[in-house]
């Protein structure tokens, strides 16, 4: 059987956070995973339990894009990416925050 280097995140992810954010969030497929970039101080360090879990509970059709901001830096989605690269894909699904326009729209509600 063929590794995948790639899978396509399931369900409707790009219309349901543009429509619903004021385009603070933009749908990306296909972004090599590395040119993601995790924070070395990252909040919560990774389980590896939680990591293999997923590698071994793998469902295609329940796979979520992880979170990045505009310079390419993780914000949601540590273990699916830790995941992501343990099942050798090379690229993945992305929600790219553009963090100004987020910032703006919060402080105007």
């Amino acid at each position: 059987m063929k590794r995948a280097h790639y899978i396509k995140s399931a369900g409707d992810w790009g219309n349901s956070y543009v429509i619903k954010s004021n385009n603070c969030f933009r749908f990306l497929e296909r972004i090599s995973i590395s040119r993601i970039k995790r924070r070395k101080k990252y909040r919560n360090k990774p389980s590896l339990q939680e990591v293999n879990r997923i590698v071994l509970d793998f469902y295609p059709d329940a796979w979520e894009p992880v979170m990045i901001n505009e310079r390419f830096f993780l914000i949601d989605g540590q273990h699916r990416l830790l995941a992501a690269r343990k099942l050798g894909l090379s690229y993945i699904d992305v929600i790219v925050v553009n963090e100004n326009k987020l910032k703006n729209t919060e402080s105007s509600n």
